[in-house]
């Protein structure tokens, strides 16, 4: 399996950055390219996105960033603190995984209730606040080791939900479009919270062309979509 941490951590090296697309793709190895558009899913499988040629790194990148000056935590990706930004990344990545079975296994067991914070919302929102791409791209990491928890998975939705924005669409759309891929009704309602917090054109489409398990979820999905249509179309 891909660790999907360290090879987008690698992949994304500040000096790389600064380069262009095209320079980047010649000496990255097809493991650690990076998808910004997003196939036909054929599986409930990570994969897929992860073994596809990236497209755009210069978008993606800067989508991450969210600064259109390229600023990781504050200091210019062109600066000559660019080593000591990478070595702080890699142990912040770190740090993360010596948590990560603790977290793991609180997140099996919380319940997650509209408008209220909980521990685990509480850990992720302080790790964002110190090292938003790190804690990210840490994120996914727990979603390509649990995909075949639906409970994790529901869970890993709803943190996405309560703490990302629609700024933050490029990043995490992968997962939203999983969670609807999958059977599981709970994966399919934490899906649809999110595209109804982002209310995205992008994500209507997508619930539109979703194909719904549950009647009770299929009655939530229609829901949104009015609503959205409304608002944005």
């Amino acid at each position: 399996m891909i660790n999907v941490e360290s090879e987008i951590l690698s992949s994304l090296r500040i000096d790389v950055l600064m380069q262009s697309a095209r320079e980047y793709l010649e000496q990255s190895t097809q493991s650690s390219r990076w998808m910004i558009e997003y196939p036909a899913l054929k599986n409930y499988s990570l994969s897929d996105y992860l073994e596809n040629d990236a497209i755009n790194v210069r978008k993606k990148t800067e989508s991450l960033f969210h600064d259109d000056t390229l600023k990781l935590d504050g200091i210019e990706l062109g600066s000559t603190s660019s080593v000591s930004i990478n070595k702080n990344n890699e142990e912040f990545l770190n740090s993360l995984r010596l948590q990560e079975e603790d977290f793991v296994v609180s997140l099996e067991r919380t319940d997650f209730e509209d408008g209220y914070n909980n521990s685990i919302l509480d850990f992720v929102e302080k790790n964002i606040s110190q090292n938003r791409y790190t804690t990210f791209l840490w994120l996914y990491g727990v979603y390509t080791r649990h995909r075949d928890d639906d409970r994790i998975i529901t869970g890993l939705l709803r943190i996405i939900e309560s703490k990302t924005t629609v700024a933050d669409i490029d990043t995490f759309f992968p997962l939203v479009e999983l969670g609807l891929k999958n059977p599981n009704p709970m994966c399919q309602e934490a899906a649809i919270m999110t595209i109804e917090t982002w209310r995205d054109k992008q994500c209507l489409k997508l619930l539109e062309s979703s194909n719904i398990s549950s009647p009770l979820i299929q009655r939530y999905a229609n829901v949104v979509v009015l609503e959205l249509k409304k608002e944005l179309v």
